[in-house]
């Protein structure tokens, strides 16, 4: 059965969309936070797992017996070790006996699998260069180490071009580069990628298909989402928590609500990031109350602990039917019954929810009480809630903050000239054009999108 993609000319049309896009607005700066005409409603949409389901599927291949980076280090590298240590070399042989332990997925696994970190970058060059040096290249194990290293430390051309030079690739080296593509949000490469796999004969295992639904997901392809659940099907895939998370989180992402409610419904077996998907995906679409409804049945069941994600999808589904009574009460809750550290997500779906529903006051004292400097996407949600709501103080004193922070941006001054000309006020209207005019303040071109 054929699970390979069909959506080169999708990708296409989008290329195709971006290259005109890039002509119209070739000198645009990509980030602007209100618009020239119309303050954009910054809702802090919560949608985004595939790095959370990504670091799930790295936890689940160290469990697959079937993957080579369970397998420890091969003799040959412990040979090449053991060559370090005679030449005295201690620190250095104690360093490559680090990195190895570490690629192979032994005791500091986890901690390897959490840093998405540039820090690792120079330990891993190092490590490569010993590889090279004991004449490791082609070893399978150290190959799909390296793979795996430079992925996580953001060195995806490096990783991918030591895939490439291995002459025999097991599954475990292809699955740890697709999922190094996903991590990185280099979806389309990915896809591509698993394209050339299934082209070469290997069959995918469970590792290699969570990644794969999770760049479904995220790059909108529910047709080769919905092809590969059906594979599953076929080929009698035990669908535990981590397939059943990333199929919930395909279908939910790419719209289908009920397909991904039933298959969250049939889980035996369900994680937090489970939950936050299904809850999340319910707010992103409209359903509200069913997204409340299983907030609630999660604390009943007290399976598992909600945590930041969690509560900035309930907040999400508060934002979307303005639901500010109950949005406040679960947002106090956090630190107060569970713990849980509000961040500047959370925030800002609650000035979100403040400001639809007027309460500009409130949404400025929640700006000033958090223990951080609000940043341009706070503001700017605060500055969106003053146009809507015609509040001209309020939005003198969001202004000057966002000019504390980015004197240069203009565009300020254009919005709250037309929030003065919408609540009636011409002669500040007036006033500020003038002192737009002698200062020569002018909008940079192409900023009038709000980019979140």
């Amino acid at each position: 059965m054929t699970i390979r993609r069909k959506y080169v000319k999708k990708k296409e049309r989008e290329n195709e969309e971006e290259e005109e896009g890039e002509e119209e607005d070739a000198s645009c700066n990509p980030i602007l936070y209100v618009d020239d005409l119309n303050i954009q409603n910054l809702s802090l949409e919560v949608d985004d797992y595939g790095n959370m389901i990504t670091d799930l599927i790295i936890e689940e291949s160290m469990a697959d017996p079937n993957n080579i980076k369970m397998i420890p280090a091969s003799k040959n590298a412990i040979e090449s070790l053991e060559k370090v240590k005679l030449e005295n070399n201690n620190h250095l042989a104690e360093r490559c006996s680090i990195c190895l332990t570490e690629f192979d997925y032994g005791d500091d696994a986890e901690q390897v699998s959490s840093m998405p970190c540039k820090h690792n970058l120079p330990a891993c060059t190092q490590v490569h260069t010993h590889v090279l040096k004991f004449g490791l290249s082609f070893d399978s194990h150290a190959a799909n180490g390296l793979v795996r290293g430079y992925s996580v430390s953001g060195d995806f051309a490096r990783a991918r071009l030591m895939f490439d030079e291995m002459p025999d690739r097991s599954l475990s080296l292809w699955t740890t580069m697709v999922c190094g593509y996903v991590q990185n949000q280099c979806y389309d490469e990915a896809l591509g990628l698993f394209d050339e796999m299934i082209g070469d004969g290997l069959e995918p295992n469970a590792a290699t298909l969570a990644s794969v639904l999770s760049a479904c997901a995220r790059a909108g392809y529910l047709e080769l989402g919905q092809r590969i659940h059906e594979f599953m099907k076929v080929k009698g895939f035990e669908v535990k928590v981590i397939l059943g998370t990333a199929l919930v989180y395909m279908y939910a992402k790419n719209g289908e609500i009920v397909m991904a409610r039933k298959l969250f419904d049939e889980m035996t077996e369900r994680n937090v990031v489970t939950w936050n998907v299904m809850i999340s995906g319910l707010a992103a679409h409209g359903h509200v109350e069913d997204a409340l409804g299983l907030f609630e049945k999660l604390k009943e069941e007290q399976a598992v602990v909600p945590n930041d994600v969690t509560f900035l999808g309930v907040l999400s589904a508060c934002c979307h039917a303005g639901l500010v009574d109950v949005g406040r009460e679960i947002f106090y809750s956090m630190k107060n019954v569970y713990g849980v550290d509000a961040k500047i997500e959370h925030y800002g779906c609650m000035v979100d929810l403040l400001g639809k529903e007027g309460k500009l006051i409130e949404a400025e004292e929640l700006v000033k009480g958090m223990p951080w400097k609000p940043d341009i996407v706070i503001l700017g949600a605060l500055l969106a809630a003053c146009k809507n709501n015609g509040n001209t103080k309020v939005a003198k004193r969001v202004v000057k903050e966002i000019l504390a922070l980015e004197p240069h941006n203009h565009g300020v001054h254009v919005a709250m000239s037309n929030i003065y000309a919408e609540a009636g006020q011409w002669n500040e209207v007036l006033r500020l054009r003038k002192v737009m005019k002698e200062e020569r303040l002018k909008k940079t071109p192409g900023w009038s999108l709000v980019a979140t």
